[in-house]
Parts: C-alpha cells; sequence; structure tokens
C-alpha cells in the first residue's frame, strides 16, 4: 500500500501512515518483533524458575523464587 505520509520522520520512530479512521493515523505493524521476543523469555523464565525452586530452600521459597527469576 501506498502510505499518505510519513510520522516521526527523520526520528527512529518513523512510521508511514497508511490510512486514517476519524483523523487519527493507523500505523500497520509487524508483531512478530513483539511476540517472539516474549515467547522465548517466558520459556527461559520457566527454566530458571525449575532451577531456582530446586535450590531455594522451602522456607523462603515463596518471595525469593520470583525475585530471583525477574
Amino acid at each position: 500500500m501506498e502510505p499518505l505520509y510519513t510520522i516521526f520522520s527523520g526520528t527512529i520512530l518513523q512510521s508511514n501512515v497508511v490510512f486514517t479512521f476519524l483523523g487519527i493515523p493507523v500505523i500497520l505493524m509487524d508483531y512478530s518483533s513483539s511476540v517472539i521476543p516474549i515467547v522465548l523469555a517466558a520459556y527461559f523464565g520457566a527454566k530458571i524458575e525449575s532451577g531456582f525452586k530446586k535450590i531455594i530452600p522451602d522456607v523462603v521459597k515463596v518471595f525469593l523464587v520470583p525475585f530471583f527469576t525477574l
């Protein structure tokens, strides 16, 4: 699609506006760049959490496992 205009031109946030809705610019995005890192972070977080559950004593496991996982 041919963009109507470019918003934030000359900056790192430069985006093409393809169409508007009620005068508000709508920017088409590719969400694969935001979903894949979240899925990978959740996978590695689960692996790290299971490792901490094995190491940390039961008395302090409730608050130390989430703290160290983050």
